[in-house]
């Protein structure tokens, strides 16, 4: 299967964010209250969305109606291929649902952390780890 494309410099500096230190991680919020980022909420810090903008949401979609920002149109909630959402399940250690492992699956990878994929399951990834997998499925375009 094709990796999903992303900008290539958008890429590039969305995995070095991650990879940087620089961010705590959070879950359910781009952004919450104690300056804890998602993974998504990493990937708009580096498409420059305003802080006050993120604060509250949980996808960059709903900032899409607020403000016209450069996001790549990939991490959209509704959008190719389940990415966005599956990595946000993956941020969170929320349950997987069915979608997100079979979108894994796709891109041939059937375990995170030595556990196998299956719906219901959860496994949570730090920033580290969410990087690799992005890298492992995208390529820069």
């Amino acid at each position: 299967m094709n990796k999903i494309e992303l900008p290539k410099e958008f890429r590039t500096e969305w995995l070095t964010a991650l990879r940087s230190g620089l961010y705590k991680q959070g879950k359910n919020l781009l952004v919450d209250d104690n300056g804890k980022y998602c993974c998504l909420g990493v990937a708009c810090l580096v498409a420059q969305v305003n802080l006050l903008d993120m604060v509250g949401w949980g996808f960059p979609d709903e900032i899409f109606n607020k403000q016209h920002y450069d996001i790549p149109e990939v991490l959209d909630n509704n959008h190719y291929q389940n990415f966005a959402p599956t990595l946000v399940m993956l941020n969170d250690g929320s349950n997987l649902l069915r979608d997100n492992v079979e979108m894994l699956e796709r891109y041939g990878i059937t375990e995170l952390k030595g556990q196998e994929l299956r719906a219901g399951y959860r496994i949570q990834l730090n920033f580290e780890e969410i990087a690799d997998l992005i890298e492992q499925i995208t390529v820069g375009v």
